[in-house]
This record gives C-alpha cells, structure tokens and sequence, in this order.
C-alpha cells in the first residue's frame, strides 16, 4: 500500500452530455485515445483494475508492467452514517485513471505515486482526458509527452 503522502490525484469534472453511456464506457475509449496520441499502446500498455485484480483488455493478456490502468472498481464499503469523499488503490506502479462518483457528481481521477510522476503531469493527464471527452476533435498535446517510469 503506499502511503497519502506519497500518492498525487488530479480531478477534472466529468463533461456532461452522454447520457447513453455511463461514464465507465465513455471514459474508457477516449483514454485509449489519449493512449495512442502519445504512443501507448492500450493492448500492451493498458490494463484494468476490477474487483477481482488487473486484466488486460479486449481479451489481452494482462501487461506484466502496465504503464495506465483504468480503475473500474466500486467504493469501498463505509459504516453507515460515514461519507467517503476519496479512496485510492494503486494496484501497479503505473498511473491509474477512474471515473468517479461522489455526492451525484461524477469525476475523472488520475493518481500515480508521486516517485512515478509530478503532479503537474498528472493535472494536465487529466486535462486532456476532459477535454477529449468533449468532442471528437483531435488532442492538441502540449510540449512534452507523457513519461511513464517502466
């Protein structure tokens, strides 16, 4: 487990207007997206997080060192009569991606331990996965691509 202190999270709203989907299925094809944009690969490189553990996606065999997750997991269970405002569950030393819900609003999270990223990376991670989510227009990537420890 590591510890707060040593674990950065940036949150963007989550964009409003697709109510067909839930915001798991619309988040993740635009964080593929995201992926390929700076050459990831999301068969090799992504992995998502479920209950049960990591697995890789489309079938794919889970990434023995993933560089992304995708959080798909449920809040934790709290005694009645607490709120949880936040959790985090780093299962690889990657950057993890979720949708969340707090309070009937919706969030998109990316937290990675902070030895893995500066905060400023991961703000601005999250800034692009929001604003891919807008529209389908093409990611306009700023000076220097995401780099991921391996």
């Amino acid at each position: 487990m590591t510890p707060a202190a040593q674990v950065g999270t940036a949150v963007r709203p989550f964009p409003p207007g697709d109510g067909g989907r839930s915001p798991a299925e619309a988040g993740e094809p635009t964080l593929r997206r995201l992926m390929r944009e700076q050459g990831l690969d999301p068969v090799t490189d992504l992995a998502v997080l479920i209950d049960s553990g990591l697995v890789g996606v489309d079938g794919a065999p889970t990434p023995s060192h993933p560089r992304v997750v995708l959080d798909t997991t449920e809040p934790p269970t709290v005694p009645y009569g607490w709120l949880l405002q936040s959790w985090t569950y780093l299962a690889a030393d990657a950057v993890h991606c979720a949708v969340r819900g707090t309070r009937g609003r919706r969030t998109l999270c990316v937290t990675a331990p902070r030895a893995l990223m500066p905060l400023s990376r991961l703000d601005l991670y999250a800034a692009l996965w929001a604003d891919a989510l807008f529209g389908p227009g093409t990611l306009a990537f700023v000076a220097d691509p995401l780099r991921v420890r391996q």
